[in-house]
């Protein structure tokens, strides 16, 4: 079992359980949110009306994506998943907050490019016929740990039961994207290797926006 898989586990049984005492512990709200974390499930719990917590959980969704790195056009899929432990502070005690936290991250970019047969391709720095490349592969990760900072509305720290809605923004910094390449090199073309290792370092910088990843989530839920 996967390490977010046991983040997932262990939160459902907080979850369940703190949804089985919520009627005798007031001020603990279960959302259910969507955003370019992916659809998740949050939990909030308030300490008075200024300051509150929250436990998240997101992901799920995937994103079609077209990188190009000089010659090699790669058809990629982003994946955000990630858990996050955030701190709430309501300035005026109303609807606006400010938060900040940190994120486990999973969030990987996977893709591939398939080159014609008989075309050229420059690939880092060298030339070769995509019979020769064969199917390049990429995976791209990041950062496990990633604070985030952000502002959003809907105080879940109030002590009064009742529906929630909620909407934050922000971002999150997973920090320098890692690449792997690996080329099927059916022909066994000697030094496709090394072109494909200085190709991940050509598309590590052209991925280097992806440090931040932006956050925009909506939640839907009760507090109990």
């Amino acid at each position: 079992m996967g390490t977010l898989a046991k983040v997932v586990v262990v939160a459902t049984v907080v979850l369940v359980g703190t949804v089985g005492m919520a009627a005798g512990q007031p001020g603990v709200a279960v959302m259910l949110t969507g955003g370019t974390r992916g659809a998740g499930v949050e939990l909030s719990f308030g300490v008075g009306g200024a300051v509150g917590a929250r436990l998240s959980l997101a992901g799920g969704v995937r994103v079609d994506r077209t990188v190009e790195e000089t010659d090699l056009t790669y058809e990629a899929e982003l994946k955000p998943q990630s858990a996050g432990a955030l701190l709430d502070v309501y300035p005026w005690v109303g609807a606006f907050r400010v938060s900040a936290g940190v994120l486990y991250n999973r969030t990987t970019l996977d893709g591939e490019a398939r080159p014609d047969a008989s075309v050229v391709y420059e690939v880092g720095g060298q030339h070769y016929t995509g019979s020769e490349l064969g199917v390049v592969t990429a995976r791209t990760t990041f950062a496990k740990v990633a604070p985030y900072l952000g502002f959003g509305f809907g105080n879940l720290a109030r002590p009064r039961s009742g529906v929630r809605v909620s909407l934050d923004i922000g971002a999150f910094y997973q920090g320098k994207p890692e690449v792997t390449l690996r080329a099927t090199n059916p022909l066994g073309v000697p030094g496709v290797a090394a072109a494909i290792a200085e190709e991940a370092r050509d598309l590590e910088e052209k991925l280097d926006g992806y440090r931040y990843y932006p956050v925009i989530t909506i939640g839907l839920g009760y507090r109990f």
